[in-house]
């Protein structure tokens, strides 16, 4: 059975990992360099493909992300390659990685349609506009991070080639983040039965996530909070049609339900247009959001697990009651 004392243990043996000399690999043993090894890099992110690894590497990306990005699971819709630009596009987000022997003056076009667009540049400390840096470093430590997450999904065989990957590039770059892998995967092969039981958990609250955003769903509507509320999933939404800076938009907030965070978090609806209900291009949405004022409400709230129904409630009923104060100052 798994109690607070074999969690704690579990903590208490992850902190106490030392960091191991990188092994060799059949990467090096072909004589790779990371610009050959970039070539898997499509493969990887590609969440469709046959490897198990799901959106690791577009969470990864994310991750270096400010700003609005979507929730996870982070599906892969589309992926092309071209003059050494990757781009990848989500539901919510476009993506570009330029690869680091990729042409100069690359411009990759934002997706107005989108709530994320961003771009990278592999490899470097420093990038030039629209691009942001992305070291080798910073990507295999937040993949290093992310792994756990994954673990019991991934196909065996592209496990230890992913594992391979990334020990090779540290090794061929310097970034000594993923020195201490050797360790982690015996760390994991010796508390497999834990940890799976762990995932398995997380996966379980997911899951009843949308459930228990229905059932606040419902409080709310009782508690008088009824005026453009709405629910698609884990998410709820409370949204308003008013007149602002000469424009009539939709605009308001979304709140996802994330049990397996055990956390409600809240962001700045994307603006729309009534009569389409599409998203308004980029630009003039961020310049809606930034005089409507709802960003100061976006962030997470912690669910208390003594009582959770009841503090995720009240919390919801004083972000979506906020939410309808700033908007009805904000209509013109």
């Amino acid at each position: 059975m798994l109690t607070q004392a074999k969690l704690d243990q579990l903590m208490t043996d992850f902190r106490a990992l030392r960091r191991k000399p990188s092994r060799l690999t059949p990467f090096d043993l072909l004589g790779a360099s990371p610009e050959r090894l970039c070539a898997l890099l499509p493969f990887f992110l590609d969440s469709r493909r046959e490897h198990g690894l799901g959106d690791l590497f577009v969470s990864a990306l994310m991750r270096c992300v400010r700003g609005e990005t979507e929730p996870p699971p982070r599906a892969v819709r589309a992926l092309s390659v071209r003059d050494g630009l990757i781009r990848v596009e989500t539901r919510d987000a476009c993506l570009w990685v330029a690869l680091p022997d990729a042409p100069p003056g690359l411009t990759p076009a934002p997706d107005p349609s989108k709530r994320c667009n961003a771009a990278f540049l592999l490899g470097a400390d420093e990038a030039p506009a629209p691009f942001q840096p992305l070291p080798w470093g910073r990507l295999l430590d937040t993949l290093r991070r992310l792994l756990p997450g994954i673990a019991e999904r991934v196909d065996a065989r592209w496990w230890q080639t992913l594992t391979d990957w990334m020990t090779t590039l540290a090794h061929l770059t310097g970034a000594d983040a993923m020195k201490d892998l050797a360790e982690t995967l015996k760390f994991y092969d010796r508390n497999r039965e834990k940890i799976e039981s762990l995932l398995q958990l997380r996966d379980a609250l997911a899951e009843e996530s949308a459930a228990f955003a229905g059932r606040l769903e419902a409080k709310l509507r009782a508690g008088g909070v009824a005026e453009g509320l709405s629910r698609q999933g884990n998410r709820l939404s409370l949204t308003r049609k008013l007149r602002i800076q000469g424009r009539t938009a939709v605009l308001g907030l979304d709140v996802w339900v994330l049990l397996e965070e055990m956390a409600l978090r809240a962001e700045a609806a994307f603006p729309r247009d009534p009569a389409s209900g599409r998203r308004l291009p980029t630009d003039e949405a961020r310049a809606l959001q930034e005089a409507v004022g709802l960003s100061a409400l976006a962030g997470d709230r912690r669910i208390n697990p003594e009582n959770p129904e009841a503090n995720a409630y009240q919390a919801l009923k004083s972000l979506f009651q906020s939410a309808a104060d700033t908007l009805a100052k904000a209509d013109k």
